[in-house]
Order: structure tokens, then sequence, then C-alpha cells
């Protein structure tokens, strides 16, 4: 199954984009193009993580620590059409392309996982596992990436801007008691003259509504690396979105694959390190070019990106979500 869509991005370009003043007739270098993916690549926390510079849907967190359900959170066969819930039904047998630990159908919709070729499903119901523990840095959650065994700068001219895009549905969202569900894009960065990482998370959709904790951009920590959030809205200060792209999604679900796409040039990646070392002084990111590099940005190494998506349900046990997403295509470019 893990056969590259070489003539993916030319598609994408055609389907009625004539490019703008800021992105128009680019050089375009890929990094990652869209990976046509079995259900090999849906891996459980309990798997040792994988370098390859292959995608995977890494699941994790699905249940206290001990507990049946983490141990098995993608061991067994899901049967029923998960699409009813993450808006990509493949093809029959199901249980061919889904993973999960129970298997149950509507109207209990429990945990279901899917990989078929450029089609990645998440359906994450927190009703069925227990979550008494905190999870430190974040909440249960699935994230369809690739790492990288030997990274590289995406940024090689002053004018390369990192680029990560898919087609993204997320149909169905129930929450209770306050459950909290997220689906950003992600990606991590290496800084090669001090060795420490940041990262870059750029949301595309927060069940909660705009502004209630979502939609600015911050500069945070998840106790383990520094990061920028980042949303998928106007005037950014640390990326921008692309003008074919459409934005952040708050609230209500939705079943069509919009296409979401965004930028992060060498001057908002030294902003967005600038910030970190203001909020963050003992991190001390490199803020000047080392020596063989014309600008900031060319000091760092791409690690990993991904589409996350991530729930926040807390330790009790009435506080859950449930929601299906589908993300079609997600691919890492270069444009320059």
């Amino acid at each position: 199954m893990r056969q590259p869509l070489a003539y993916f991005l030319l598609l994408t370009l055609a389907a009625g984009e004539a490019l703008g003043a800021d992105y128009q007739n680019p050089q375009i270098r890929a990094i990652s193009s869209p990976e046509c993916v079995g259900v090999d690549a849906i891996r459980s926390q309990v798997q040792p993580i994988l370098t390859d510079n292959h995608f995977y849907l890494n699941v994790r967190h699905m249940g206290d620590p001990g507990s049946a359900e983490l141990a098995g959170e993608v061991a067994n066969l899901v049967t029923w059409d998960a699409g009813q819930y993450t808006g990509f039904t493949p093809p029959f047998p199901y249980e061919n392309w889904q993973r999960g630990y129970y298997n149950y159908g509507p109207p209990t919709g429990s945990n279901a996982f899917q990989a078929y070729c450029y089609n990645i499903g998440s359906m994450i119901n927190t009703w069925g596992f227990p979550h008494t523990v905190p999870v430190t840095g974040g909440g249960p959650h699935s994230v369809y990436e690739v790492r990288y065994s030997n990274p590289v700068t995406p940024w090689r001219t002053a004018s390369s801007e990192l680029t990560l895009q898919a087609n993204i549905k997320i149909p169905w969202v129930a929450t209770w008691s306050g459950g909290i569900g997220q689906l950003s894009f992600i990606f991590y960065l290496r800084d090669t003259v001090s060795n420490k990482l940041f990262a870059y998370v750029m949301g595309v959709f927060d069940t909660r509504p705009f502004g209630d904790g979502n939609g600015t951009e911050a500069v945070s920590s998840d106790t383990f690396t520094p990061f920028v959030s980042v949303p998928f809205t106007s005037n950014l200060q640390y990326a921008t979105v692309s003008p074919f792209s459409a934005t952040m999604r708050n609230v209500y679900p939705w079943s069509t694959g919009d296409f979401f796409r965004i930028h992060v040039s060498a001057s908002k990646l030294q902003a967005a390190i600038n910030a970190v070392n203001a909020n963050y002084p003992g991190t001390n990111l490199s803020s000047t070019p080392k020596p063989g590099c014309a600008f900031t940005a060319c000091n760092y190494e791409l690690l990993e990106a991904g589409v996350l998506h991530e729930v926040f349900v807390g330790t009790n046990a009435s506080t859950n979500i449930s929601m299906g997403v589908n993300i079609y295509g997600f691919a890492v470019y270069e444009f320059y």
C-alpha cells in the first residue's frame, strides 16, 4: 500500500488555484508527498516510534496506565462502518482497514481508527476507556504523522516557506460536561545550534466557541517542549494561511472535505523563535544565523509533521467527548 502519490500536488494546484500575489508560480519541493498507507500504519503507543520517513497513525492515551483499553487500543478488528462518524467509509470488509479496542457501532460508536490509502479516519469516544489518571502534557489523541530519519531544513532560501496541507472533514462531534476536542496541523523543529526542540500547533477546529481558550496566537509549553499556537485565521505573526485555504472552524461539524493549507516563512519563524525566547528565557533558541546560513531559519531542521486529533476530558468520568475526523492527502512541502 505504501506508494507516494507523485502527482498529488499537481492535482491540488490545478483544482481552481490561480495562485495569488504572494504565491504566484512558486517553486515547490516535496518534503513528504501524500502516501498510500494501509492498516499496518495504525500504531499504538506501546509500539516503538518509527522514524523512517513514512506516515503512521499513532494512537496514544486511550485508557489509564495498566488498563486493558490502553494495552489494546488498536489491537482489535473493527468490523462496523466507522465512516458513519469519520465521514470516510473504506472498502468492505471494513476490518481490513480499521482498528480499535471495542467493536461497538452506532449508537455507541466506540473508538475506531482507519487507514486506507490517502484517507485516514479517527473516531475517539472517551466513554469507551477509563481516564482517571491525568495525561501529562496533553490528552488522548491520534496523530497522522511522518518522522524523518535524516532531518533537513525546509528553509533553504530566504523565500522558502514550510507548507502543510490536507483536506479535512469533521462530521461528528458530541460533548458532555465540558469535554473538548481539537484538530491541528503540527510540526517539530530542532535547533541545530542549541540542539533544543520547539513546535508549532496550528488550529483547524475547536469544539469551544471562538475566543474561549482558542483562536488567537499564543506561546506555551506542554511541559516537555515550548510551542506556538497558531489558528487558521488572518493577520498572523507566526504563519500565513493560504488564500486558497479554509479558515478555522468552531463548535459545529462539517461533512465536506475542505482544503486547508498553511505556510511558515523564514521571517514568520524568526518571530516565533523570538516569542519563545521572550516567554521562556531559559530556552535560548538560536536567533542569529550559524556559519553557512544566511538567515536564522536555516538553523532549524524539521523532525516531524502531522495532523493531531486530540481531546481533553480530565479525570472526571462524566466529562467526555465523541468526535470523528477524516484526513485526506496530508502533505509537507517547501514553497520557495
